[in-house]
């Protein structure tokens, strides 16, 4: 399995016991619009995270590349897919998306 890595500005962490148990839930997670959480590195001043590679790229990479248009059909495609992903994300054990913010303003 190839795995995606991303390290993270922090020092060291401190695996507690509900941090352990919250990566549990992390892992345990299994929907189609998601990318799978492999586990942490918490190596001090080496953290990082471990996630499964996606080579189709992220939501972010698509969005940005100029030269791939975009439909309308295409894009409530993608829509669909993030709602079906963020309903699984808060009915699950997680129950929310800690980071979700819109980091680049589109144009249309």
């Amino acid at each position: 399995m190839r795995v995606a890595v991303k390290k993270l500005e922090l020092e060291k962490v401190e695996l507690t016991t509900n941090v352990l148990v919250e990566m549990r839930h992390m892992r345990d997670i299994n929907h189609e619009n998601l990318i799978r959480f492999i586990g942490l590195c918490p190596e001090e001043n080496n953290v990082a995270v471990l996630y499964e590679y996606s080579p189709r790229g992220c939501l972010k990479d698509l969005l940005q590349n100029d030269e791939l248009l975009i439909d309308w059909p295409f894009r409530y495609c993608i829509i669909s897919d993030i709602v079906e992903a963020m309903c699984y994300l808060h009915s699950s054990p997680i129950n929310y998306h800690g980071h979700l913010k819109v980091k680049t303003q589109l144009q249309y």
